[in-house]
């Protein structure tokens, strides 16, 4: 889960997603203030979905792992949000897919917790506050490939960033 050889996206969409430049900016500013650093991020539309390319210097897997899980937001406080996050992470030997359902966090009653599944179908449960992979044999966590067709999400023109990127920098607060 750790190489570097992995291509990370966040995958988003919803009505109430304003700006994922904005989600992005408040969570570089999460940590304290000290020394900082810009990011440059990608994104590019894919139907409904806004796909976010993690910068190629972005190796904090861990916080890859957060921004996924931050970009659904904290209604209703929160009004900048998605309905629907989803991370990918592609590399050639294995690929997997993060995601949050609200409605299965409450039925499997989790917290800061994440769904997901290898490529080979292996399913997990992880834990955002320890960045920890559990098996989980939950038949309602979808497969890799049933979560990309349910979502309609174009796996391969992903993977081979067959898409129109537009740059744009975040500035983070480093730890």
């Amino acid at each position: 889960m750790k190489s570097e050889n992995f291509k990370r996206y966040v995958l988003v969409k919803g009505a109430n997603l304003k700006s994922v430049e904005s989600k992005l900016k408040d969570y570089g500013e999460l940590p304290a203030k000290g020394n900082t650093y810009t990011y440059q991020f990608s994104k590019a539309q894919l139907g409904d979905w806004t796909i976010i390319k993690m910068p190629s210097d972005f190796k904090d897997y861990y916080g890859f792992h957060n921004i996924v899980y931050w970009l659904l937001g904290f209604p209703p406080e929160d009004n900048n949000y998605a309905d629907l996050s989803i991370g990918l992470s592609i590399s050639d030997s294995l690929s997997y897919a993060i995601y949050n359902n609200y409605k299965l966090k409450d039925m499997l009653r989790l917290e800061d917790d994440l769904f997901g599944a290898f490529n080979n179908d292996e399913r997990f449960i992880l834990s955002i506050p320890f960045d920890e992979f559990k098996k989980s044999d939950n038949k309602y966590i979808k497969t890799f490939y049933s979560l990309l067709k349910d979502n309609e999400i174009n796996y391969e023109m992903i993977k081979s960033e067959n898409l129109e990127f537009e740059e744009f920098g975040i500035l983070f607060n480093e730890k």
